[in-house]
């Protein structure tokens, strides 16, 4: 773990530099070609430096935001007694506390890919629209599995969220290679979460259909208190 997360840090690194070094030689060219030319007003360069990281700060912010709004649905989901705590679940299933910085790291490393990619191509490019329908769905998957109890269709919306984010990994990376690094702790994770939910299915089958894991819960719970029973 601690290689691929070294690996990763160096590949940023490289990325932030190779994106500099191009900036620094596109700079030098304009310079030489209008050395004659007037040079822009400070304000309009103070501008344009303080504009950039605000809206890296703002995409950042709305997208962690975003992610919170569906804490509540997944702390009723996963309090003492609840339906998620009575069903089965694999043995390598992480600990609650992990969820909530691993997905508020993902979130801002989102926001600061989309920002990136929205300057370079605009906010309203298909790329960005791309990007935009995939967190929508992102999004859903919360309400889906710990609001609707609908384990396989949350399992289809990590099938969707996997195919299309290996469309705007390439896709940002053409555009800002550092966009599409800072998106690959993401796509690990995002992996390791289809495949738990996965798991999560195999491990609580269909009932006449309808995967409603709180009728599950239910059944499993009255099954513990019939054999308690029996064997008092």
């Amino acid at each position: 773990m601690c290689r691929y997360l070294r690996l990763w840090l160096l590949l940023v690194v490289a990325c932030f530099a190779l994106r500099h070094v191009k900036a620094l030689s596109n700079s030098h060219h304009i310079r030489t070609k209008y050395r004659f030319s007037s040079a822009p007003s400070s304000r309009k360069t103070a501008l344009h430096s303080v504009s950039v990281p605000k809206a890296t700060i703002i995409s950042t912010v709305v997208h962690v935001i975003g992610g919170v709004t569906g804490t509540p649905t997944v702390l009723q989901g996963t309090q003492k007694g609840g339906w998620y705590r009575r069903i089965g679940l694999p043995t390598w299933t992480p600990p609650d506390r992990v969820f909530g910085p691993v997905w508020t790291l993902l979130y801002s490393l989102m926001g600061v890919a989309f920002s990136r990619v929205g300057r370079a191509t605009g906010f309203g490019s298909p790329v960005a629209l791309l990007w935009l329908f995939h967190y929508a769905l992102n999004l859903s998957w919360a309400p889906v599995f710990f609001g609707r109890q609908r384990l396989r269709l949350a399992l289809f919306i990590n099938w969707s969220l996997l195919a299309t984010l290996s469309a705007i990994i390439p896709w940002y990376w053409k555009i800002d290679c550092l966009a599409g690094a800072l998106l690959i702790p993401y796509a690990a994770w995002l992996l390791f979460a289809t495949a738990l939910n996965a798991e999560i299915c195999r491990l609580n089958p269909t009932v006449n259909g309808y995967n409603e894991a709180k009728f599950q819960a239910g059944l499993l719970n009255l099954q513990k208190k019939a054999a308690a029973f029996a064997d008092s």
